[in-house]
């Protein structure tokens, strides 16, 4: 499915959509009609028989539907029924209404703020919406082309929303969910770069067999990537596009040996990261407990993954030194403690890396971003762009853990442990 692109910034979109590309001055297909049915390539890349009919709703298109599905269908080795009609919207107050429920852009969780995610607005002409799309879980395609909306952006756009039909009517998204475990943040990244980056990967392939010469799909979203700053929570989000599609790049030639990547996807963001095999890099062994006094009560953990290391630290480190620190990452686990009294959330997040030196690499590397957002007093930064404090704890030589949340949370929290098991003890 698609995702939301919001001019001003907060590409936060934890949710089903997926943009590719697409605006155009159409022709008038008029509200309800239908294309004129075309041919489609058999297997051979030929052009033989009828493509299907696929109905027009609402809007226009300069394209007939019907081709691009049947050429997506040839380019992918799939043989899946058409979708009977792609929805049409050419203002986008139309398009973010015509959204099922839940689809759009979230609330950012707090923790991703205090752990230094960057959530200022952007003002850049590349964060434009221009072109957008979505397909349900039922299957119900719907793109968004704005009145600049060029023929090949349109073309993008089809062929990548057609990749995601494709993806639910084969189960291979479900199949995804099957294979990735749990409902972490890391393997919500994982799941949703190798979906988009799947249709990203089938989308240029589509267009160099059928439309040599025109722009690629995946340039668009590394220009998206370069107009975030560093560290910017859109940034972490178009990150799903450009290494879901460097990792399916490096892993298969042609999109019609994906069904190896959605049987066998990398089960880390690391793994993703670094082009891995799903045996390579497995987690580290970690484990971690808590203990509440009568102020606090255990309400959560999370796993957060490489990834969100790397990007939580670039907006006040730079996206190389990021990068670097973030490399080697073993395993972490984030647990959350609310105030019984109510308030904001309590954080402590505990990381473990491969060896000594990355461990070492990393906490220099808080450290300098710690300095960068606040002053330290005892060892305790008062963070000025979170309310928030925080601490680190070296547990021991491969195992870092950093306490986020109240003064009195961070001052009063005891972290112990070795051999990565570690404790948490809240007074």
């Amino acid at each position: 499915m698609g995702r939301y692109l919001q001019q001003l910034g907060l590409c936060l979109l934890v949710v089903a959509l997926v943009t590719a590309g697409c605006q155009a001055p159409v022709a008038d297909a008029g509200s309800g009609g239908t294309t004129t049915p075309a041919t489609t390539p058999n297997e051979n890349g030929t052009i033989s028989g009828a493509a299907p009919n696929i109905t027009v709703l609402n809007g226009s298109l300069e394209l007939d539907p019907g081709e691009v599905f049947a050429r997506v269908q040839h380019v992918s080795g799939s043989n899946v029924t058409a979708p009977t009609a792609v929805r049409v919207f050419d203002t986008s107050d139309e398009f973010y209404n015509s959204t099922p429920t839940g689809l759009g852009p979230n609330t950012l969780p707090r923790f991703w703020r205090v752990a230094g995610v960057e959530t200022d607005p952007v003002n850049s002409s590349a964060l434009e919406i221009q072109k957008n799309g979505y397909v349900t879980g039922t299957g119900a395609v719907t793109i968004y082309l704005n009145p600049n909306t060029t023929v090949a952006d349109e073309r993008l756009l089809l062929a990548h929303e057609f990749t995601h039909y494709i993806q639910i009517q084969e189960n291979q998204q479900a199949q995804l969910n099957g294979e990735l475990d749990g409902r972490t943040t890391q393997s919500a990244y994982v799941r949703r770069a190798l979906v988009e980056g799947a249709a990203v990967f089938t989308t240029d392939a589509y267009v160099r067999e059928y439309a040599p010469g025109e722009q690629l799909n995946s340039p668009w979203y590394d220009e998206i990537q370069a107009s975030y700053p560093a560290g910017h929570v859109g940034q972490f989000q178009n990150g799903r596009y450009v290494h879901g599609y460097d990792y399916v790049a490096e892993r298969v030639d042609s999109p019609t040996e994906l069904g190896d990547v959605y049987e066998n996807p990398p089960r880390t963001g690391e793994q993703l990261l670094h082009h891995l095999a799903p045996g390579n890099e497995q987690p580290t062994d970690l484990m971690v407990d808590s203990t509440t006094g009568d102020d606090w009560v255990a309400s959560g953990t999370d796993r957060m993954g490489e990834p969100f290391v790397r990007y939580a630290l670039a907006s006040d480190v730079g996206t190389e030194r990021a990068a670097r620190a973030a490399t080697g990452w073993g395993n972490d686990s984030l647990h959350v403690f609310r105030p019984i009294d109510g308030g904001n959330a309590s954080y402590v997040w505990v990381l473990n890396w491969d060896d000594q030196a990355n461990a070492s690499e990393f906490e220099q590397t808080l450290r300098a971003a710690l300095d960068a957002r606040g002053n330290a007093t005892d060892g305790t930064w008062s963070l000025s762009d979170s309310d928030a404090a925080a601490a680190i704890t070296e547990v021991d030589e491969e195992t870092t853990a950093v306490a986020f949340g109240s003064e009195t949370f961070v001052a009063t929290t005891t972290i112990t442990g070795s051999d990565s098991s570690v404790s948490i003890e809240t007074e």
